[in-house]
């Protein structure tokens, strides 16, 4: 799974950067659903209150 994204998903006003790493992190490592399942959970993490804009991309590639 490739995740690219801004800093607007991880980062916040109010908290240190490893912190949305972290969930980052998580969320991608639990990731079962479909791709657009899984940038609905990561986008549900942002910060609503920032207002820095967000930009997500997820891919997935099959094979061995």
């Amino acid at each position: 799974l490739l995740a690219l994204y801004t800093d607007g998903l991880v980062e916040t006003r109010y908290d240190a950067i490893d912190i949305g790493l972290h969930a980052l992190c998580r969320t991608l490592e639990n990731a079962t659903g479909s791709l657009q399942q899984t940038c609905d959970s990561l986008l549900d993490t942002v910060d609503r209150t920032s207002a820095d804009d967000v930009a997500l991309l997820l891919a997935r590639f099959g094979g061995a």
